[in-house]
């Protein structure tokens, strides 16, 4: 027995310190969707995996079974995901040697790394029973953004010292950049969880009271001495007072290079180095390769590598073509050839500088979470080339897209990808539309011919303001797939989609009655409902836009700040003088409705648009978006009014701009007036007043051309005789002059 167990021991520890550099197996980034012994048989032997990990549906009988588990996987350069566990346990057992998790997801070659985190963290838990992460091997978090989101048994999170697994690797320059150190975002469920590390595990983080850190109430967390956290330097394993090269990251078994269980900055024959050699390049942030290997390898479209500013890459940038030595040269002539695009992921504005010139693509996903106003612009632009994807189309959690009008041009969807041995084969999905909570419409084809989808399925679930009727009707129009709708398809759409929305729309023709400097009035015909009991009150949705504000799409790509009102609403239309709007009778026989909307700014625009909703939403009434400008009204005062001596017959005045400046402020006016002031009081030699009293108007002050936090001019008084300027008291009056608007 005792043999067995230093057996096993052995290979534990010959397994985390495979890193002596002799041996070193890429792998790309994978999603493993439950997984279990034959699964993970390609990528047992993988040392670091060029992407992220993405584990789905992790189950018991795996995380509890040391064959079923990933034992020389020591870093991963992309992100890693876990979701949807029902493991009870950890992940110490799936993943013993874990040392570093990069989260370069947005960082590196979109070609080759097939499946990348959308998340922007480099941990992610979700929707797990996982009683503690495990990953006790772990020394370098180089992005020290953690998400766990709905873990109701999850704990000892807050016994691991994140700030010292975050500040060893600086090669990111992250920790610089956020003083804030490390992020761990806690979203939903969480467990009331009481949490006890030993009294032998000390936490050695620099710049923090010591506190014991641990993984669990058995296992203590290894960190390395101050000074080695200091000097940024690993540490070895079981002597964390003993530093690493300072080429190490992680660990190390010895004080060279060649002992580093990862590298910090590239690894070339089995040693860590700062750069590589003359004649080598760096390819995926990580390692050095010859010339003849980088421009000898595939891209998984098949496609070699190139030679970019001393770095392999799967694809020249836009603007370059690859020459016949592999060379990224820059397009000259009409040279450049359909850019061909592998797995492209969108999850925030950043990313759509990959999608920009792509023609065709291996994959897409989109996940956008946060756009704004321009982003149509952006979109439009980044996918105006885009006419073909070879496998498939995912839009899931969205949340802030409105439309996908941006997706106009694309021609083909063709619903395969490659498999292990590179041949096509026929997807699972070839367009999946799901979890976008704002999501109203599709898109309509720029082009006369249909999007052809040969192979694959639809899959429109979750999507919860995008009508049922909607998606067949855009499946009907736009789409070419050669076969009808399958029953799972059909009743995912009818049942899953729409439950937020308003999907038998009446249309609200709503004219502006009213504009003031506060408040609208706006006046339409009320439908006639099958049902009136059922209708709720009329509501407003509205924001702030600016007045150059203009949407290249049908709808807005963005969907955000809108501000929601109940307005008040009557038979009678406004008091005041109204824009040509009589109270007249409406085509359904009922009183034409006037609503008044207040607590608006002035001298602001606004789009807004109106909606009626039903109890069940069975039926609504939905306007179109129209603008309104609302009137100037008078400014506040302006702030911080300041005086001073600057002559015998000067004084200085200085003042900042009003804090609601309610319009365009054109002007400033001053008025100005000496006071009595009895003299006798400061001087004895007062022999004249000299104060007239009288009052004294200067010119207007135009604004300067570029706007500043204060504004100051001189202006001249009567010169007086023997009079003590420096305690004259001046009575100063504003008039803001407003603009038109």
């Amino acid at each position: 027995m005792r043999n067995i167990v230093l057996v096993a021991f052995f290979v534990s520890f010959c397994l985390f310190f495979r890193f002596s550099l002799t041996y070193v197996e890429d792998c790309s980034g994978r999603v493993i969707i439950k997984p279990d012994v034959v699964k993970l048989s390609p990528i047992r032997r993988c040392t670091v995996l060029v992407g992220s990990l993405h584990v789905t549906n992790l189950g018991s009988d795996c995380c509890t079974n040391s064959e079923c588990a990933l034992p020389s996987l020591v870093e991963i350069l992309g992100s890693l995901v876990v979701e949807q566990s029902n493991c009870l346990t950890d992940l110490s057992l799936f993943l013993p040697n874990l040392t570093v998790i990069r989260g370069w997801t947005h960082l590196l070659e979109s070609q080759y790394l097939q499946h990348e985190n959308k998340f922007n963290y480099s941990i992610v838990v979700r929707n797990t029973r996982l009683a503690g992460l495990g990953l006790s091997r772990l020394m370098v978090l180089e992005i020290p953004r953690v998400l766990l989101a709905n873990n109701p048994f999850l704990c000892f999170v807050n016994t691991i010292d994140w700030w010292a697994i975050g500040q060893q690797s600086h090669s990111s320059g992250y920790l610089q950049s956020v003083s804030a150190g490390p992020e761990i975002r806690w979203i939903g469920l969480k467990n009331f969880c009481l949490e006890e590390c030993s009294d032998d595990c000390l936490s050695t983080a620099v710049d923090r009271e010591v506190n014991p850190s641990c993984w669990s109430s058995s296992v203590c967390q290894k960190t390395c001495s101050r000074l080695c956290l200091e000097d940024g330097r690993a540490c070895y394993w079981n002597s964390p007072e003993q530093c690493c090269h300072p080429e190490c990251d992680g660990a190390c078994t010895g004080p060279g290079p060649d002992a580093c269980t990862a590298c910090k900055h590239a690894w070339f024959r089995n040693q860590c180095v700062p750069n590589c050699p003359t004649g080598y390049l760096l390819l995926f942030g990580h390692r050095c390769v010859s010339y003849e290997v980088c421009v000898n390898m595939n891209t998984n479209l098949n496609k070699n590598f190139s030679i970019s500013n001393g770095t392999c890459v799967s694809d020249c940038a836009t603007g370059y073509i690859r020459s016949k030595q592999g060379q990224c040269i820059p397009c000259t002539g009409g040279t450049c050839y359909s850019k061909v695009c592998g797995n492209l992921h969108v999850y925030q504005m950043e990313d759509l500088e990959q999608v920009r010139g792509c023609e065709t693509a291996q994959s897409l996903v989109v996940g956008l979470t946060e756009c704004n106003d321009d982003s149509a612009v952006k979109m439009m632009t980044a996918f105006a080339d885009l006419k073909e994807i070879h496998g498939s189309l995912h839009v899931i959690g969205s949340n802030s897209l409105r439309t996908l009008g941006f997706m106009q041009n694309l021609q083909v969807l063709r619903g395969t990808h490659s498999n292990e041995t590179g041949v096509q084969a026929d997807s699972e999905t070839a367009l999946e539309v799901a979890w976008n909570d704002q999501l109203a419409h599709l898109w309509r084809p720029s082009h006369a011919n249909r999007i052809k989808i040969p192979n694959g399925r639809l899959v429109f679930t979750l999507n919860r303001k995008l009508c049922s009727e909607h998606i067949i009707r855009f499946v009907d129009s736009y789409l070419e797939i050669n076969r009808n709708l399958t029953m799972l398809e059909l009743d995912l759409i009818e049942r899953s989609n729409g439950d937020a929305s308003v999907c038998s729309v009446h249309t609200l023709n709503v004219s502006v009655a009213v504009v003031g400097q506060r408040d609208a009035q706006l006046g339409f015909d009320m439908p006639e409902w099958d049902d009136p009991r059922q209708m709720l009150p009329v509501t407003v949705y509205y924001r702030m836009v600016t007045s150059d504000y203009i949407t290249v799409l049908d709808e807005p790509v963005c969907d955000h700040k809108w501000f929601i009102r109940e307005p008040t609403c009557t038979f009678e239309p406004a008091s005041e003088n109204t824009t040509k709007l009589p109270n007249k009778t409406s085509l359904y026989g009922l009183p034409r409705t006037y609503c008044h909307v207040e607590l608006l700014r002035p001298a602001t625009w606004y789009e807004l648009f109106v909606e009626i909703r039903s109890v069940a939403n069975r039926e609504g009434a939905l306007s179109d978006r129209f603008s309104v400008f609302t009137y100037p009204d008078t400014p506040s005062t302006p702030t911080n009014v300041r005086t001073f001596s600057v002559d015998y017959d000067k004084i200085n005045l200085q003042w900042n701009p009003p804090i609601e400046p309610n319009g365009h402020l054109a002007e400033y006016r001053v008025w100005y007036r000496a006071l009595p002031l009895d003299i006798s009081l400061y001087s004895d030699k007062a022999t004249t007043t000299c104060l007239t009293g009288e009052d004294v108007s200067v010119d207007s002050v135009s604004l300067p051309s570029t706007r500043s936090d204060s504004f100051h001019f001189s202006f001249g008084l009567p010169q007086f005789t023997n009079c003590v300027l420096l305690l004259l008291v001046i009575d100063v009056q504003f008039f803001l002059v407003m603009s038109s608007p």
